[in-house]
This record gives C-alpha cells, structure tokens and sequence, in this order.
C-alpha cells in the first residue's frame, strides 16, 4: 500500500468539510435575511470566530442579484450557497470513498472524481469574477468556498496521479 494513497480521501474529505461549513453558513445567513430584518451576517476565514455584523463583504454580496436563482419565481429565490452545500456534501462522500478504497478504487472512479472536480473551480472562478467586477468586493465566506474547490481540484489530480 503506498502511503500516499491516502492523501487524495483525506485532501478531498478536508476541503469538502470545509466547503459545507463555508456554504451552510453562507445559506443559514440568506436563509435569516428572508424575513427582510437586518441580521448580522458570518464573515470570517475561521466561521464562528468573528461576531457576525451588519456592513461587511458578504452582506453586500448577499444583496446583490447575483446570490440567488429564480427570486422573481419563488420568494427570495434559491441561494446559490445551496448548491454548493449540495456539492460539497456530494463530494465529501466522495472522497470518504476514495479514502476508504484507495488503491482498491477503480481508475475509471479517479478520473471521474477528478472530472467532476472541475464543476466547483469553474463555477468559484465565475462567482469571483462577478464578485470583483461586480461588485468590488470579495466575500469571506466565498473566499472560503473558492478555496476549498481548488483543494478539492488537488484532490482530484492528487487520486489521478496515484493509478
């Protein structure tokens, strides 16, 4: 057994973690604002950490039109955030597979953990060029979120790498 072949499942199962944490705080936040009180939003790089305040980053962000789909169809529309903790849980179960079978698991299942790795990194590349050009602004919480695909992409060529 090659003592790397550990690393892909536990990279993986790491920033997939740290995905869920960024995204559910980031839907518990949109989530909170609905009922069209100002709340405090998490805007950290360690969520928990920091008191959640009212004027930061990620509360302009979570105005802008740009953090959910649909608002005119359902009430408040869908978080973007959503889909990412739809992911992120998706990928951290994953890459639990990838831990628990190392070299056992197929190069076929390599190559697509690795393939499906590229969805997040693009879509953290739009939501950073929205943010930057956009907005002027860069939220924390989606710095976390952007992070954390890339690690997952590490993850991916890291299992790839490993056949």
């Amino acid at each position: 057994m090659h003592p790397r072949s550990f690393a892909p499942g536990i990279l993986g199962s790491l920033a997939s973690a740290a995905g869920v944490t960024f995204a559910a705080l980031s839907t518990h936040d949109y989530a909170s604002h609905l009922d069209r009180q100002l709340h405090g939003t998490h805007c950290s790089f360690i969520p928990g950490l920091a008191e959640a305040s009212a004027d930061n980053a990620c509360t302009k962000a979570m105005y802008s039109p740009y953090s959910a789909v649909l608002k005119q169809v359902f009430w408040g529309g869908i978080p973007i955030s959503l889909f990412g903790l739809g992911a992120f849980l998706f990928f951290f179960a994953f890459s639990l597979y990838l831990l628990l079978a190392r070299e056992t698991a197929s190069k076929r299942f390599r190559l697509g953990y690795l393939l499906c790795t590229v969805g997040p990194v693009l879509a953290s590349a739009l939501m950073l060029v929205i943010s930057l050009t956009k907005l002027g602004d860069v939220c924390k919480l989606c710095v976390g979120i952007y992070v954390s695909s890339f690690a997952l992409l590490g993850a991916g060529r890291i299992g790839r790498a490993h056949v």
